[in-house]
């Protein structure tokens, strides 16, 4: 599976702008899952962009089990930064 095409495949729908936070990894033998976070234009109905990700990326991917956080332009988070991976999975957050 081609990170950049499950990137830019999001992208190319009408009402998205952004998309990050993108994690794709496999259950069992199979079984795909993916999560990401969608930046949506202001002006377009989320769930209707939603559902056409969803369904592209079955058809092109063959992923069921997706995850998708929805985000408008003035939704503000912070970013998780990470200064260094010590064991599997233990991280050191911070500046």
């Amino acid at each position: 599976m081609n990170r950049t095409q499950i990137i830019d495949m999001p992208e190319n729908i009408d009402g998205v702008t952004n998309v990050h936070d993108l994690h794709v990894w496999t259950i069992t033998s199979g079984f795909d899952s993916l999560s990401c976070h969608l930046l949506v234009e202001d002006d377009k109905e989320e769930q209707e962009v939603l559902q056409k990700v969803i369904n592209i990326i079955l058809e092109k991917h063959k992923i069921e089990h997706t995850t998708i956080q929805i985000e408008k332009a003035y939704l503000e988070h912070t970013e998780f930064k990470v200064k260094k991976m010590v064991a599997p999975f233990v991280f050191i957050v911070g500046d």
